[in-house]
């Protein structure tokens, strides 16, 4: 006997040119991960090529500053821009989230039940790249990834792992309503 398998539909992330999450915020996800990781490879070769001296001890606190910064910048907003134009997928077992070609996450059912779903409508002086002027959600759920958990701090939301609907996913309003539906807590 042959299970039955559950049919999936599908909310892909497709932004217009004009308005959708530039290339501009993907480039500096990347530069500032880029930074960080040079700036990493030279306090590790300081130290590899001999003990730190005075110098090096003076600086120390500037390099750290920097470096926060810089993680700061390009991991957070590497986050955002992953966790915002994750496709979405829904069937008969719990939501997909595909993060990339090879990282899928999956939400079950039950685990929406105790979830949290805030709808908002982004202003000018919203921070989250590619959702200035959108109407979005932001859905609260635990057993999430670290990625989500740092897009949630970076949307204000706390530390709590968030995945977010927004205007530029294909049928985003009815899967907002789907997941309303299925969701603990509607703010």
């Amino acid at each position: 006997m042959v299970a039955e398998t559950q049919p999936v539909e599908t909310f892909p992330y497709r932004p217009q040119p004009q308005t959708g999450l530039g290339v501009a915020a993907r480039l500096a996800a990347i530069v500032g991960l880029a930074l960080l990781a040079v700036l990493l490879a030279a306090i590790a070769l300081l130290y590899l090529l001999g003990s730190p001296t005075r110098a090096h001890i003076s600086v120390l606190p500037f390099v750290v500053v920097i470096g926060l910064a810089l993680a700061y910048m390009g991991v957070g907003l590497f986050s955002q821009v992953i966790v915002i134009t994750s496709d979405i997928a829904l069937d008969g077992d719990g939501v997909t989230l595909h993060l990339a070609r090879w990282w899928q996450v999956r939400v079950p059912w039950d685990k929406l039940g105790s979830a949290m779903l805030f709808e908002r409508a982004a202003g000018s002086d919203y921070r989250a790249p590619g959702l200035v002027g959108e109407h979005f959600a932001l859905v609260q759920v635990r057993g999430l990834t670290l990625l989500h958990a740092l897009a949630a701090a970076q949307f204000g939301a706390g530390i709590a792992p968030l995945f977010v609907v927004t205007a530029y996913h294909e049928g985003g309003e009815r899967l907002v309503e789907t997941l309303r539906a299925r969701a603990g807590v509607v703010l």
